[in-house]
């Protein structure tokens, strides 16, 4: 029988009974960057911390996040970070600002974790062909919301820069505002890949139905 007499999260690390150092008391809950954008864009809570779940458990080297929406997804993507507590994980945001009339916006917060995370201008498809040419860069983990009228286009191309026991995430894949997105699924499904829909909602406030797919090969 296991007796918890307290426990203070101001401590800098929690013991087990046999005194062995566990982690710091994760960084759970905070909104860490903040964005000025409507309602409408951002991803609801069971995805992306379906997103921050996966980025923890698959302890990743390389992150690529498509489209910073929010800044919701790329906070739940530090929190991974920061709890993994790895010597080396980088966060690449790629977006164009075509949301914010091509003006990046204030980024609140993000300053403090430069060292680790590098926010790039362009558009999707042309980080997606960039990078798809420069064969030694792949990502454990990418996250694609950003170009949703021409994503399912290069879906081959985002994939071919995946570890191969990386995991890739699209959202809106069953969003009607953007019918073409169902293609990813169908067509991953079709070259081998391995694919999940998350589209329940439970909440009247969710709006889960828009989709979130994941993908993985192994």
């Amino acid at each position: 029988m296991v007796c918890l007499h307290s426990l203070s999260l101001s401590n800098k690390c929690l013991c087990d009974s046999r005194g062995s150092r566990q982690l710091e008391p994760p960084f759970f809950g905070g909104h860490m960057i903040k964005i000025e954008t409507p309602d409408y864009v951002e991803m609801d809570m069971a995805h992306y911390e379906l997103i921050k779940a996966t980025a923890m458990a698959l302890k990743p080297s390389n992150i690529l996040e498509l489209g910073i929406g929010s800044g919701k997804v790329t906070s739940a993507l530090i929190d991974a970070i920061r709890f993994n507590q790895p010597k080396e994980c980088k966060l690449t945001v790629v977006d164009n600002w075509h949301d914010w009339n091509g003006i990046q916006p204030k980024i609140s917060g993000i300053e403090q974790y430069s060292s680790y995370v590098t926010i790039v201008t362009a558009s999707e498809e042309a980080f997606i062909k960039n990078a798809k040419n420069e064969h030694d860069k792949k990502y454990d983990i990418i996250v694609s919301d950003a170009d949703h009228l021409n994503s399912h286009n290069w879906w081959s191309d985002t994939l071919s820069l995946l570890t191969d026991t990386g995991v890739a995430f699209f959202h809106d894949v069953k969003n009607p505002d953007y019918p073409k997105l169902c293609f990813i699924e169908y067509d991953a499904d079709n070259h081998g890949w391995h694919t999940k829909v998350f589209n329940k909602s439970s909440r009247f406030t969710e709006r889960c139905t828009r989709g979130l797919l994941m993908v993985y090969k192994n």
